[in-house]
C-alpha cells in the first residue's frame, strides 16, 4: 500500500473514532470532510474568519492556538474582512478554511478531524 493510501486509511480510522464522540451535526461535517478530496495544503494555509463579538470564534482561536496551528485570522468586522468573507461564500462565523475544505461554526471534534487529515495529506 502506498503512502497516500495509508494516509487515507488512517484518516478514515481517525474520523470513525471522532464520529463516535461527535454530535449529529459534527458527524455530518466529518462525513463531508471525509468524502471530499484530501487537501494538499499545509497547515500554514489555514484561514479562520472571525468577529470580535462571536463567542464561538474566541473558542476556535483558543483551540487553534492551544494546539499550535499557524493560521491567518480575518476579522469580518472590518470592511476588507467582510469583503473576503463574502468572496469565501461565508454564511456565519467562525468559518475555517483548510485548502478546499471548510467548516462553519466551531466544534473541537470537527476541527481536529479536518486538521489531522490535512496534516496527514502533506
Amino acid at each position: 500500500m502506498n503512502r497516500t493510501a495509508l494516509n487515507e486509511v488512517a484518516g478514515i480510522i481517525i474520523l470513525t473514532a471522532l464520529c463516535a464522540a461527535a454530535t449529529t451535526t459534527d458527524a455530518k461535517q466529518l462525513q463531508a470532510i471525509n468524502t471530499a478530496a484530501p487537501s494538499s495544503q499545509s497547515t500554514d494555509d489555514i484561514v479562520l474568519y472571525t468577529a470580535v463579538w462571536c463567542a464561538y470564534c474566541k473558542e476556535a482561536i483558543a483551540h487553534l492556538t492551544k494546539n499550535g496551528y499557524k493560521y491567518r485570522s480575518i476579522n469580518i468586522d472590518s470592511h476588507e474582512g467582510m469583503a473576503a468573507f463574502a468572496q469565501a461564500s461565508g454564511n456565519g462565523v467562525p468559518l475555517l478554511l483548510v485548502g478546499k475544505q471548510r467548516v462553519e461554526g466551531f466544534s473541537k471534534v470537527v476541527y481536529n478531524g479536518l486538521l489531522t487529515l490535512s496534516a496527514k495529506a502533506q
